[in-house]
Protein backbone atom coordinates (compact mmCIF):
# COMPACT_ATOMS: atom_id res chain seq x y z
CA UNK A 1 0.00 0.00 0.00
CA UNK A 2 1.42 3.36 -0.77
CA UNK A 3 2.37 6.05 1.83
CA UNK A 4 -0.25 8.17 3.58
CA UNK A 5 -2.00 10.74 1.78
CA UNK A 6 -3.81 14.37 2.21
CA UNK A 7 -7.32 14.61 1.42
CA UNK A 8 -9.31 17.68 0.73
CA UNK A 9 -13.09 17.53 -0.48
CA UNK A 10 -14.10 20.86 -2.16
CA UNK A 11 -17.96 21.24 -1.95
CA UNK A 12 -19.22 24.26 -4.30
CA UNK A 13 -22.29 25.63 -2.46
CA UNK A 14 -23.89 27.72 -5.44
CA UNK A 15 -26.63 25.26 -6.24
CA UNK A 16 -27.47 25.19 -2.59
CA UNK A 17 -28.42 28.92 -2.73
CA UNK A 18 -32.14 28.05 -4.01
CA UNK A 19 -32.87 24.80 -2.16
CA UNK A 20 -34.31 24.22 1.33
CA UNK A 21 -32.23 24.64 4.05
CA UNK A 22 -33.26 21.28 5.04
CA UNK A 23 -32.82 19.92 2.29
CA UNK A 24 -29.42 21.38 2.29
CA UNK A 25 -28.56 20.09 5.27
CA UNK A 26 -29.63 16.28 4.40
CA UNK A 27 -26.87 16.55 1.33
CA UNK A 28 -24.40 17.64 4.06
CA UNK A 29 -25.72 14.86 5.89
CA UNK A 30 -25.18 12.37 3.06
CA UNK A 31 -21.58 14.07 2.49
CA UNK A 32 -20.57 13.40 5.87
CA UNK A 33 -21.52 9.77 5.67
CA UNK A 34 -19.45 9.37 2.11
CA UNK A 35 -16.13 11.19 4.25
CA UNK A 36 -16.41 8.51 7.05
CA UNK A 37 -16.90 5.16 4.66
CA UNK A 38 -13.33 6.67 3.57
CA UNK A 39 -10.61 3.55 2.42
CA UNK A 40 -6.94 5.93 2.43
CA UNK A 41 -4.31 5.95 4.95
CA UNK A 42 -4.70 9.76 5.78
CA UNK A 43 -1.77 11.76 7.05
CA UNK A 44 -4.35 14.03 8.96
CA UNK A 45 -8.15 14.78 9.11
CA UNK A 46 -10.35 15.12 5.77
CA UNK A 47 -10.77 19.14 4.53
CA UNK A 48 -13.86 19.72 3.62
CA UNK A 49 -13.84 23.40 1.99
CA UNK A 50 -17.18 25.03 0.99
CA UNK A 51 -16.82 27.45 -1.46
CA UNK A 52 -19.60 30.27 -2.28
CA UNK A 53 -19.95 33.38 -3.28
CA UNK A 54 -22.02 37.01 -2.61
CA UNK A 55 -25.18 35.60 -3.55
CA UNK A 56 -25.14 33.21 -1.00
CA UNK A 57 -25.97 33.72 2.82
CA UNK A 58 -22.87 33.13 4.77
CA UNK A 59 -24.76 33.21 8.23
CA UNK A 60 -27.09 30.25 6.98
CA UNK A 61 -24.19 28.49 5.63
CA UNK A 62 -22.22 28.68 8.44
CA UNK A 63 -24.84 27.94 10.86
CA UNK A 64 -26.15 24.39 8.27
CA UNK A 65 -23.02 23.56 8.87
CA UNK A 66 -23.18 23.48 12.14
CA UNK A 67 -26.01 21.93 12.86
CA UNK A 68 -24.27 18.72 11.18
CA UNK A 69 -21.41 19.39 13.50
CA UNK A 70 -21.75 16.42 16.24
CA UNK A 71 -22.43 14.17 12.78
CA UNK A 72 -18.70 14.92 10.82
CA UNK A 73 -16.26 12.44 11.79
CA UNK A 74 -13.49 13.73 14.27
CA UNK A 75 -11.25 13.13 11.06
CA UNK A 76 -12.91 15.97 9.05
CA UNK A 77 -12.10 19.69 9.01
CA UNK A 78 -14.18 22.06 7.89
CA UNK A 79 -13.21 25.51 5.80
CA UNK A 80 -15.13 28.22 3.58
CA UNK A 81 -13.54 29.82 0.75
CA UNK A 82 -15.79 33.19 -0.23
CA UNK A 83 -15.34 33.74 -3.86
CA UNK A 84 -16.79 36.69 -4.99
CA UNK A 85 -17.41 37.24 -8.57
CA UNK A 86 -17.01 33.74 -9.96
CA UNK A 87 -18.88 30.69 -11.70
CA UNK A 88 -19.24 27.16 -11.51
CA UNK A 89 -16.56 25.91 -12.77
CA UNK A 90 -14.12 29.07 -11.83
CA UNK A 91 -15.18 28.02 -7.94
CA UNK A 92 -13.99 24.48 -8.65
CA UNK A 93 -10.67 25.81 -10.32
CA UNK A 94 -9.85 28.24 -7.57
CA UNK A 95 -9.59 26.16 -4.64
CA UNK A 96 -6.50 24.06 -5.54
CA UNK A 97 -4.75 27.37 -4.84
CA UNK A 98 -6.33 27.25 -1.01
CA UNK A 99 -5.21 24.06 -0.31
CA UNK A 100 -1.98 21.78 -0.40
CA UNK A 101 -3.61 18.27 -0.16
CA UNK A 102 -2.52 16.00 -2.41
CA UNK A 103 -5.35 14.71 -3.76
CA UNK A 104 -8.51 16.66 -3.89
CA UNK A 105 -12.06 15.43 -4.35
CA UNK A 106 -15.22 17.67 -5.78
CA UNK A 107 -18.86 17.54 -4.59
CA UNK A 108 -21.71 19.67 -5.39
CA UNK A 109 -24.56 20.69 -2.74
CA UNK A 110 -27.44 19.60 -4.19
CA UNK A 111 -25.59 15.98 -4.95
CA UNK A 112 -25.85 12.51 -3.03
CA UNK A 113 -23.38 10.11 -3.59
CA UNK A 114 -23.20 6.10 -3.51
CA UNK A 115 -22.00 3.99 -0.70
CA UNK A 116 -18.09 3.93 -1.09
CA UNK A 117 -18.03 7.16 -3.41
CA UNK A 118 -14.98 8.55 -1.95
CA UNK A 119 -12.59 5.44 -1.55
CA UNK A 120 -13.59 4.77 -5.34
CA UNK A 121 -12.85 8.20 -6.63
CA UNK A 122 -9.60 8.87 -4.73
CA UNK A 123 -8.03 5.56 -4.09
CA UNK A 124 -6.50 5.03 -8.18
CA UNK A 125 -5.15 8.52 -7.93
CA UNK A 126 -3.22 7.48 -4.72
CA UNK A 127 -2.29 3.97 -6.06
CA UNK A 128 -0.52 5.64 -9.04
CA UNK A 129 -2.91 4.44 -11.10
CA UNK A 130 -4.59 7.84 -12.56
CA UNK A 131 -4.02 11.83 -12.66
CA UNK A 132 -7.98 12.26 -12.81
CA UNK A 133 -10.90 10.14 -12.25
CA UNK A 134 -14.31 10.94 -12.45
CA UNK A 135 -18.15 8.95 -11.87
CA UNK A 136 -21.12 8.96 -13.67
CA UNK A 137 -23.84 11.16 -12.70
CA UNK A 138 -27.95 10.73 -12.79
CA UNK A 139 -31.17 12.77 -11.64
CA UNK A 140 -33.06 11.83 -8.86
CA UNK A 141 -36.49 10.47 -9.24
CA UNK A 142 -39.14 13.16 -9.53
CA UNK A 143 -41.86 13.51 -7.04
CA UNK A 144 -44.44 16.19 -9.19
CA UNK A 145 -44.87 16.66 -12.94
CA UNK A 146 -42.16 19.34 -13.41
CA UNK A 147 -39.48 17.15 -11.53
CA UNK A 148 -40.89 14.45 -13.80
CA UNK A 149 -40.47 16.27 -17.05
CA UNK A 150 -37.64 17.20 -16.07
CA UNK A 151 -36.30 14.10 -15.57
CA UNK A 152 -36.86 13.63 -19.48
CA UNK A 153 -35.96 16.63 -20.31
CA UNK A 154 -32.60 17.47 -19.12
CA UNK A 155 -29.25 15.69 -19.84
CA UNK A 156 -28.68 13.53 -17.13
CA UNK A 157 -29.41 9.92 -17.20
CA UNK A 158 -32.30 8.79 -15.07
CA UNK A 159 -30.81 5.13 -12.82
CA UNK A 160 -33.43 3.23 -15.91
CA UNK A 161 -31.78 0.97 -17.46
CA UNK A 162 -33.69 1.55 -20.68
CA UNK A 163 -32.70 5.02 -20.74
CA UNK A 164 -30.96 6.42 -24.04
CA UNK A 165 -28.42 8.37 -21.98
CA UNK A 166 -27.26 5.71 -20.12
CA UNK A 167 -24.98 4.12 -22.63
CA UNK A 168 -23.55 8.05 -23.17
CA UNK A 169 -23.13 8.23 -19.93
CA UNK A 170 -19.86 6.19 -19.47
CA UNK A 171 -18.09 9.08 -21.61
CA UNK A 172 -19.73 12.10 -20.34
CA UNK A 173 -17.91 14.29 -17.62
CA UNK A 174 -19.62 16.51 -14.61
CA UNK A 175 -17.66 18.37 -12.10
CA UNK A 176 -20.14 17.51 -9.61
CA UNK A 177 -18.28 13.91 -9.42
CA UNK A 178 -15.05 13.57 -10.21
CA UNK A 179 -11.12 13.48 -7.84
CA UNK A 180 -7.73 14.94 -9.21
CA UNK A 181 -4.31 14.67 -8.22
CA UNK A 182 -3.88 18.80 -6.79
CA UNK A 183 -0.68 19.16 -9.07
CA UNK A 184 -2.63 17.91 -11.92
CA UNK A 185 -5.40 20.86 -11.68
CA UNK A 186 -2.59 23.29 -11.27
CA UNK A 187 -0.28 21.63 -14.01
CA UNK A 188 -3.80 21.58 -16.55
CA UNK A 189 -6.21 24.69 -14.89
CA UNK A 190 -9.97 24.39 -15.69
CA UNK A 191 -10.27 27.06 -18.43
CA UNK A 192 -12.40 29.79 -17.64
CA UNK A 193 -14.97 31.29 -20.24
CA UNK A 194 -18.73 31.91 -20.23
CA UNK A 195 -20.41 28.54 -20.02
CA UNK A 196 -20.87 25.34 -17.72
CA UNK A 197 -21.07 22.25 -19.56
CA UNK A 198 -18.48 23.06 -22.00
CA UNK A 199 -16.14 24.03 -20.01
CA UNK A 200 -15.60 20.53 -18.53
CA UNK A 201 -15.37 18.97 -21.80
CA UNK A 202 -12.77 21.32 -23.06
CA UNK A 203 -10.55 20.99 -19.62
CA UNK A 204 -11.05 17.13 -19.96
CA UNK A 205 -9.75 17.10 -23.61
CA UNK A 206 -6.42 19.49 -22.48
CA UNK A 207 -5.89 16.75 -19.56
CA UNK A 208 -5.45 14.10 -22.45
CA UNK A 209 -3.20 16.00 -24.69
CA UNK A 210 -1.18 16.86 -21.49
CA UNK A 211 -0.90 12.93 -21.33
CA UNK A 212 -2.57 13.19 -17.74
CA UNK A 213 -3.81 9.94 -17.25
CA UNK A 214 -8.06 9.98 -17.03
CA UNK A 215 -9.69 7.23 -15.38
CA UNK A 216 -14.14 6.26 -15.54
CA UNK A 217 -15.33 4.83 -12.65
CA UNK A 218 -18.96 4.01 -13.36
CA UNK A 219 -19.81 2.42 -10.26
CA UNK A 220 -19.32 6.39 -8.21
CA UNK A 221 -22.24 7.91 -8.92
CA UNK A 222 -23.78 11.42 -8.25
CA UNK A 223 -27.52 11.44 -8.16
CA UNK A 224 -28.50 15.15 -8.90
CA UNK A 225 -31.66 16.67 -7.55
CA UNK A 226 -34.36 17.76 -9.33
CA UNK A 227 -35.80 21.55 -10.70
CA UNK A 228 -39.58 21.07 -9.12
CA UNK A 229 -40.96 24.76 -10.42
CA UNK A 230 -41.55 25.78 -13.74
CA UNK A 231 -39.00 28.92 -12.86
CA UNK A 232 -36.34 26.68 -12.06
CA UNK A 233 -36.83 24.13 -14.79
CA UNK A 234 -36.90 26.94 -18.01
CA UNK A 235 -34.09 28.45 -15.93
CA UNK A 236 -32.12 25.63 -16.44
CA UNK A 237 -33.28 24.78 -20.07
CA UNK A 238 -31.81 29.17 -20.96
CA UNK A 239 -28.94 28.44 -19.62
CA UNK A 240 -28.23 24.59 -21.64
CA UNK A 241 -28.57 26.85 -24.54
CA UNK A 242 -26.61 29.47 -23.45
CA UNK A 243 -23.88 26.78 -23.06
CA UNK A 244 -24.51 24.88 -26.46
CA UNK A 245 -23.50 28.37 -28.07
CA UNK A 246 -20.34 28.72 -25.59
CA UNK A 247 -19.40 25.19 -26.69
CA UNK A 248 -19.47 26.18 -30.56
CA UNK A 249 -17.74 29.25 -30.10
CA UNK A 250 -14.79 27.28 -29.13
CA UNK A 251 -14.96 25.30 -32.20
CA UNK A 252 -15.52 28.80 -34.30
CA UNK A 253 -16.26 32.49 -34.09
CA UNK A 254 -18.41 32.33 -36.87
CA UNK A 255 -21.67 33.12 -36.45
CA UNK A 256 -22.95 31.13 -39.18
CA UNK A 257 -21.09 27.61 -38.11
CA UNK A 258 -23.02 28.74 -34.34
CA UNK A 259 -26.32 29.80 -35.96
CA UNK A 260 -26.38 26.67 -38.29
CA UNK A 261 -25.36 24.50 -34.81
CA UNK A 262 -28.44 26.47 -33.08
CA UNK A 263 -30.72 25.09 -36.07
CA UNK A 264 -28.96 21.45 -35.81
CA UNK A 265 -30.03 21.87 -32.38
CA UNK A 266 -33.96 21.99 -32.58
CA UNK A 267 -33.95 18.35 -34.32
CA UNK A 268 -31.22 16.94 -31.54
CA UNK A 269 -32.32 18.27 -28.83
CA UNK A 270 -36.09 17.64 -29.50
CA UNK A 271 -35.39 13.97 -31.09
CA UNK A 272 -33.21 12.92 -27.81
CA UNK A 273 -36.16 14.05 -25.59
CA UNK A 274 -38.77 12.00 -27.73
CA UNK A 275 -37.19 8.87 -27.56
CA UNK A 276 -36.28 9.03 -23.53
CA UNK A 277 -39.89 10.12 -23.51
CA UNK A 278 -41.04 6.99 -25.51
CA UNK A 279 -38.42 4.70 -24.12
CA UNK A 280 -38.43 5.98 -20.33
CA UNK A 281 -41.17 8.12 -19.43
CA UNK A 282 -44.17 6.09 -20.67
CA UNK A 283 -43.47 3.83 -17.81
CA UNK A 284 -42.85 5.96 -15.26
CA UNK A 285 -45.05 9.19 -15.21
CA UNK A 286 -48.20 8.34 -14.21
CA UNK A 287 -50.77 8.24 -16.80
CA UNK A 288 -52.65 11.62 -15.94
CA UNK A 289 -49.35 13.36 -16.23
CA UNK A 290 -48.53 12.10 -19.34
CA UNK A 291 -49.31 14.67 -22.05
CA UNK A 292 -48.57 17.46 -19.28
CA UNK A 293 -45.15 15.88 -18.75
CA UNK A 294 -44.74 15.74 -22.68
CA UNK A 295 -45.65 19.61 -23.61
CA UNK A 296 -43.39 20.42 -20.60
CA UNK A 297 -40.50 18.68 -22.27
CA UNK A 298 -41.17 20.47 -25.50
CA UNK A 299 -40.86 23.38 -23.83
CA UNK A 300 -37.98 23.23 -22.19
CA UNK A 301 -36.61 22.08 -25.56
CA UNK A 302 -37.89 25.36 -27.45
CA UNK A 303 -36.25 27.56 -24.52
CA UNK A 304 -32.64 25.90 -24.77
CA UNK A 305 -33.34 26.30 -28.59
CA UNK A 306 -34.24 29.78 -28.46
CA UNK A 307 -31.89 30.54 -25.90
CA UNK A 308 -29.01 29.32 -28.22
CA UNK A 309 -30.21 31.00 -31.67
CA UNK A 310 -30.15 34.32 -29.96
CA UNK A 311 -26.44 33.65 -27.92
CA UNK A 312 -25.06 32.59 -31.37
CA UNK A 313 -26.17 36.09 -33.14
CA UNK A 314 -24.04 38.09 -30.47
CA UNK A 315 -20.30 37.96 -30.22
CA UNK A 316 -17.96 35.05 -29.18
CA UNK A 317 -17.16 35.15 -25.71
CA UNK A 318 -13.31 35.92 -25.19
CA UNK A 319 -11.15 33.13 -25.58
CA UNK A 320 -10.94 30.88 -22.97
CA UNK A 321 -8.25 31.46 -20.02
CA UNK A 322 -6.32 29.76 -17.87
CA UNK A 323 -5.19 32.13 -15.37
CA UNK A 324 -6.52 32.71 -12.08
CA UNK A 325 -4.50 35.25 -10.54
CA UNK A 326 -7.29 37.82 -10.57
CA UNK A 327 -9.73 35.92 -8.54
CA UNK A 328 -6.74 34.34 -6.05
CA UNK A 329 -6.24 38.03 -4.93
CA UNK A 330 -9.94 38.57 -4.68
CA UNK A 331 -10.37 35.52 -2.44
CA UNK A 332 -7.04 36.15 -0.41
CA UNK A 333 -8.69 40.25 -0.22
CA UNK A 334 -11.69 38.97 1.30
CA UNK A 335 -10.32 36.66 3.71
CA UNK A 336 -7.75 39.15 5.12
Amino acid sequence: MPNAVSLSIVLEWENAKSMDRQLAIEFLVDLAQRIDEVDLPLQRPVELMIVYDEDVNESDLRGDVAKIHDRLSQGVHVSFLFAPGTGYYEKKGLAPYFLDSEIIAYADSDCTYSEGWLSKMTLPIHEGRADMVFGNTQVRAGDNLVERACELAWFFPTDDPSDPLKSKSDNRFFANNFAVRRQTILDVPIPRFDASRSQGRLWLSELSRSKKVILKEADAVATHKQYGTIAEFLGRAWLLGKDKDAGNSVLSASRFYRLRRSFAAVFELNGKFIGRFVSVGLRRIPFLEVLPAFILGVVFQLTANTSQLLASLRRRSAEPSRDYTDLIGLARAYSE
